[in-house]
């Protein structure tokens, strides 16, 4: 399943129907419910040339999916390599290589997916964050107590 829009997407359908069985690829276009699409995939992918961070890895990761990303933005401080997924180059070869690798050892996918949701919770949950921003409110009190 390809989720997203651009401007590649007629060479994308081309390389898909270029395939030996191009039934098994599914282009959904932009979406606005990523997350609800989320449990059917194997492995969350994101092959952004530039990225800030997209709350759609994290979502993903507490899914339980291994991720495999470029090495752009903020997904480099949020996707652990080699425990949480795999972090590549902006290269098409790199990013086939890793989910080949991902492909071939379902048992490290299983691991990273479980680690990735384990981080997940623990950074990203809405409970971490409203302790962090108690934190910060917390120490801003203090300073103007000074």
């Amino acid at each position: 399943m390809i989720v997203g829009e651009g401007d590649a997407r007629p060479e994308l359908e081309a390389a898909i129907a270029a395939l030996p069985d191009p039934r098994w690829v599914v282009v959904t276009g932009r979406r606005m419910d990523v997350p609800r699409l989320i449990h059917a995939f194997d492995v969350f992918a994101l092959s952004s040339r530039t990225e800030g961070l997209p709350l759609v890895v994290p979502e993903a990761m507490a899914a339980g999916l291994p991720i495999v990303t470029t090495n752009v933005g903020g997904l480099p401080g949020v996707v652990d390599d080699q425990l949480t997924g795999l972090v590549v180059p902006v290269d098409e070869a790199a990013m086939a290589a890793a989910l080949a690798t991902l492909e071939g050892n379902r048992g490290r996918a299983r691991a990273m997916g479980a680690a990735a949701r384990r981080v997940a919770l623990d950074r990203f949950s809405s409970e971490r964050m409203v302790d962090a921003y108690l934190g910060l409110y917390d120490q801003a009190v203090g300073q103007a107590r000074r």
